[in-house]
């Protein structure tokens, strides 16, 4: 597969810190990618958990040129384009895609909205209100909560590892001033990193975030250390459902590690697609699961492997058996023509994602961010290529063996008991 893209890129840092980045793209539209290192692990000491969730949720509320959501979503429609914000475990991010010769225009407001938000009470008391209700939600779907359990099990004592109810319940008790103190400590132009991919003048593209985010506040950045791992291997919760929903994963390392692209690689071979080992050996072959998938799902300072499936009730424990056992034979009996497929797969949706502006302006903002520098297309085709067969396997046995497993099951009438004596078949 020949896999081409020419980037051109220019970067530059303003006097108070913040840093800019411009690419090239195709097509008509730009999109502008701002970023600060708060996230979910923020949430530590005196700030409240879920208050860097409610944060991210509140931008779009209002500020000094924008007083209100409505006068945001107004402002951003009639240049034709939109606006989102989005909160993970490791930062807090917002992109505008506008028409390219409305650039201008779009980069002003993403700006203001991220560096002088109000946080009106009123709005901020709905948005709480809507978070909570949404999280409560998510806790009551069996495959989520296998999803916080395993997390739980992974980072028991950082903010990460906590659930979608217990987000949910300290909402309760978080004050505007809270969310304002964290966005004082957490939003300082120094942290910043503003990313554009736009068809139109780069230097001109520069030029302008430059003078953009001049009016940036200084303040605080968080300086915050990886999570440890738990030392937990199983947890269950009976919850009325279909299916059991299990989720196995295995610690593994931060984005940016000598490990992390094979990782990710190895999940691709594993359950990326209907022609995977997992796919087809636990659901097609043997009928003992619904649907079933992995991911490597690398942060800032910690990773891990994550493999999902949904099964019948009464062949959890043969499922979750037969899962282990391809995970320990991966390490051996995986073959160049599994590795060229997964690698097929992977580099093709690698550049399907490509012909979009808002892939680049993410993916350099979170480069920036976390790895100091961006990764360009080339970049990324080549270090794929180069990963052998004996590395797939090294890397298998160093994170995937039984002994690193947490294995964490939501479904009807499953106990810890039932778990453990399902572990003990591994």
């Amino acid at each position: 597969m020949e896999l081409t893209l020419t980037q051109s890129m220019q970067q530059a840092e303003a006097r108070n810190g913040a840093r800019v980045l411009v690419t090239s793209a195709h097509g008509t539209m730009a999109a502008i990618s701002a970023a600060v290192p708060c996230g979910l692990r923020c949430d530590v000491d005196s700030t409240p958990l879920g208050a860097s969730v409610l944060l991210a949720r509140s931008l779009s509320l209002g500020s000094q040129r924008f007083r209100s959501s409505d006068t945001l979503a107004f402002a951003i429609e009639t240049l034709g384009g939109t606006f989102g914000v989005n909160n993970d475990q490791d930062m807090c991010s917002a992109m505008v895609t506008v028409p390219a010769d409305r650039l201008l225009a779009g980069l002003d407001a993403l700006v203001d909205l991220l560096s002088h938000p109000l946080f009106p009470v009123a709005a901020l008391s709905r948005e709480r209100r809507r978070c909570r209700e949404q999280l409560l939600a998510s806790a009551a779907i069996p495959a989520s909560r296998a999803g916080d359990l395993v997390d739980q099990l992974l980072w028991p004592d950082s903010p990460i590892g906590k659930s979608a109810r217990e987000v949910a319940r300290s909402l309760r008790t978080i004050t505007r001033d809270d969310v304002v103190h964290l966005h004082s400590t957490t939003f300082g132009a120094q942290g910043v990193v503003v990313s554009i991919a736009t068809p139109g003048s780069l230097e001109q593209a520069l030029d302008a975030s430059l003078h953009a985010v001049e009016t940036w506040p200084t303040g605080g950045t968080p300086n915050l250390g990886g999570p440890g791992f738990g030392e937990g291997r199983c947890a269950a919760a009976a919850m009325p459902a279909d299916l059991v929903y299990l989720a196995i994963a295995a610690p593994a390392v931060p984005r940016g590690h000598p490990d992390a692209e094979t990782l990710n690689l190895l999940a691709v071979m594993l359950g990326g697609g209907t022609t995977s080992r997992l796919f087809v050996e636990i659901r097609e072959k043997r009928g003992l699961c619904y649907d079933i998938g992995c991911r490597f799902v690398p942060a800032a300072t910690t990773g891990a492997i994550v493999i999902e499936a949904g099964v019948p009730p009464d062949q959890f424990a043969p499922a979750s058996a037969a899962i282990v056992e391809q995970c320990r034979q991966v390490t051996s009996t995986s073959a160049q023509g599994e590795l060229d497929r997964a690698r097929a797969l992977l580099l093709g949706s690698l550049a399907m994602q490509s012909d979009r502006p808002e892939t680049w302006s993410q993916r350099f903002c979170r480069d920036l961010l976390q790895l100091n520098r961006p990764r360009p297309f080339s970049e990324l085709v080549a270090t794929f290529r180069a990963i052998s067969l004996e590395q797939v396997h090294s890397v298998a046995q160093r994170y995937l063996s039984p002994e690193h497993l947490r294995i964490a099951v939501a479904g009807p009438g499953v106990t810890v008991r039932s778990v453990v004596r399902a572990c003990a078949q591994w």
